[in-house]
């Protein structure tokens, strides 16, 4: 896995391969990880780990794909609020994420796991019965994923490091 102290965009694509192809985090976990990793988010790394292992797809439901929700969260940590009283906060908060999903949506084509799987792959994959499971490794996933999360990644990357919060990061 490449260093944080290099140039961390120049190091997107080997921290996500890392993390899907080594540790084996799902999408969700690895654009969060890697976010994390390279702009030194303040949190409890192994909790959100944990707590993002639902997230592919929403449950692996063809909802929202897990590179978005993962990369979310990054933005929440960094410029989110714990109140409703910070009002200009809470509308960069969502100015950057909404900037993101349109991004994101741009490249991809959509923010929808089903909708990305069917242009990644040519079809939709129910990734809840282990055939499917199964068909979906060998059509390539360990390849084409990380590409997503890669591109979910840098999209987050170019926005978050604008204009950091200092209160939210190391």
């Amino acid at each position: 896995m490449e260093k944080n102290n290099a140039d961390p965009e120049a190091n997107l694509e080997s921290n996500v391969k890392y993390f899907m192809q080594e540790l084996g985090y799902y999408c969700s976990q690895a654009s969060f990880a890697t976010l994390q990793k390279l702009l030194s988010i303040e949190c409890d790394t192994s909790a959100f780990i944990k707590a993002l292992r639902p997230f592919p797809g929403i449950a692996l439901r063809f909802e929202t794909c897990g590179a978005v929700t993962g990369s979310l969260i990054a933005i929440g940590l960094i410029h989110g609020t714990t109140g409703g009283d910070d009002q200009g906060q809470l509308t960069t908060c969502l100015t950057i994420a909404d900037e993101f999903c349109s991004r994101f949506e741009k490249e991809m084509g959509s923010t929808r796991c089903g909708d990305i799987m069917e242009r990644q792959f040519g079809k939709r994959f129910n990734l809840r019965q282990s055939e499917q499971w199964q068909e979906f490794r060998d059509a390539g996933s360990k390849e084409k994923c990380p590409e997503v999360v890669t591109c979910a990644v840098r999209i987050a990357f170019d926005l978050l490091s604008k204009g950091r919060s200092g209160d939210h990061t190391k």
